[in-house]
């Protein structure tokens, strides 16, 4: 037994390395309701999604994968981002602006089954985020207890595999009878033929369900159960402000362009701003130059929500980087899959042997002072100790 437990112990420490955590990239999946109820939103979640998603949150070895559902799921796009080029997004931006709505039906829970299994076949080394799209709306069940045990169900096995969830809101419509996965009536349209709607839900609360007889669908409504959970992100679509950077984690990171007379070994100022909708710690790992990280250890930083704050991080640049006027380009990588914007940032620096200038001005100036100090205490240990003694005083 114990010849086993020192045969773990030793093959865990000799190749932990190899358990180190590695930038894998990340699935970005869509779940897209596209019913002809979303024609009215179209070129809203084009602009304000869609796009935003794709020039700004997805990098280089990431993968994206759009689900559209009416009556019925389907896998339209599922892509993987290879190199940051215009053209590869422009394709898939294009493709967006191919689909259109026709059907009148949306079945959700069946949409959420079928992600969980297309999900559940992704690599599991890779963080994953579902973006879900939608007004809310099942049109093909009435049965609101059964949906609402079938969407929690495929909801929890996605948050329990480590699924980050943000459920998009679009507007309801208003010309179906709206009942929410409780059994409670949320909307019903103006009646036909008289019938009061303060009747019609204390017939409803009766379940005399057969009484809502006013020419228009009645429909199961299942966003308000989404807005009611801890483990997702709720955020309506159509809100103004940056939808994107605010609900998927996006930092503003900005350096100063010009760096002036630098060694290879510098400082990098650094100004986060935190886009997020709470307060976050977030931990810089990795500082990319030419593909190398030149971060000499990690940068933690405390921000609130939407404020900003400038840390300083120590970095030794390439070797073969050769000395004078450079532009260097550099990525920078934090904890938890938090993005950047820009996902890279340029400063100019000329390059010299030796120590910074800042630096070694710096460490003379704190050389002096530290030599007055010490004179100026001497100077006062032999005044107390030698020569205010040895002073008499006069006789009178």
């Amino acid at each position: 037994m114990k010849k086993l437990i020192l045969s773990l112990f030793f093959t865990f420490t000799f190749f932990s390395p190899l358990f180190a955590f590695t930038d894998h990239g990340q699935d970005v999946v869509i779940l897209m309701d596209y019913s002809n109820r979303m024609l009215p939103y179209i070129d809203e979640v084009n602009e304000k999604l869609l796009t935003p998603v794709c020039n700004q949150f997805l990098s280089e070895n990431d993968s994206f994968h759009l689900i559209l559902f009416n009556d019925h799921p389907i896998l339209e796009i599922s892509h993987q981002i290879r190199q940051m080029k215009d053209n590869e997004l422009e394709d898939l931006l294009f493709h967006f602006n191919l689909l259109y709505p026709i059907s009148e039906k949306s079945d959700f829970s069946s949409a959420l089954q079928y992600t969980h299994s297309y999900i559940s076949s992704l690599d599991v080394y890779r963080h994953k985020k579902l973006l879900i799209v939608s007004d809310g709306i099942n049109t093909e069940s009435s049965d609101f207890e059964r949906e609402k045990a079938s969407i929690n169900y495929f909801l929890k096995k996605l948050v329990h595999q480590g699924v980050e969830i943000v459920f998009f809101e679009l507007p309801s419509p208003k010309d179906r009878n709206i009942i929410s996965l409780d059994g409670k009536i949320k909307f019903l349209p103006e009646q036909v033929e008289g019938l009061s709607e303060r009747k019609l839900k204390r017939l409803w609360k009766k379940r005399i369900i057969t009484i809502i007889d006013n020419g228009c669908d009645t429909v199961l409504e299942y966003k308000s159960f989404f807005e009611k959970q801890k483990d997702l992100i709720f955020a309506q679509l159509l809100d103004d402000g940056e939808i994107i950077k605010n609900n998927l984690g996006i930092l503003d990171v900005n350096i100063k362009e010009k760096q002036g007379l630098r060694s290879k070994d510098m400082i990098l100022t650094i100004k986060i701003k935190n886009n997020c909708n709470q307060r976050q710690i977030f931990e810089l790992t990795q500082i990319l130059v030419e593909g190398e990280n030149v971060l000499s250890e990690n940068v933690f930083a405390k921000i609130g929500r939407g404020r900003s704050k400038i840390v300083k991080a120590k970095i030794s640049l390439p070797e073969e980087l050769e000395f004078g006027k450079q532009e260097i380009e550099a990525k920078l990588i934090f904890s938890n899959n938090f993005r950047t914007s820009p996902q890279t940032v340029k400063f100019n620096a000329i390059l010299m042997r030796g120590k910074n200038i800042p630096y070694t001005i710096g460490k003379i100036v704190q050389v002096i002072f530290m030599a007055i100090l010490t004179v100026a205490i001497l100077a006062t240990v032999i005044y107390f100790v030698i020569i205010k003694p040895s002073v008499k005083p006069s006789a009178k």
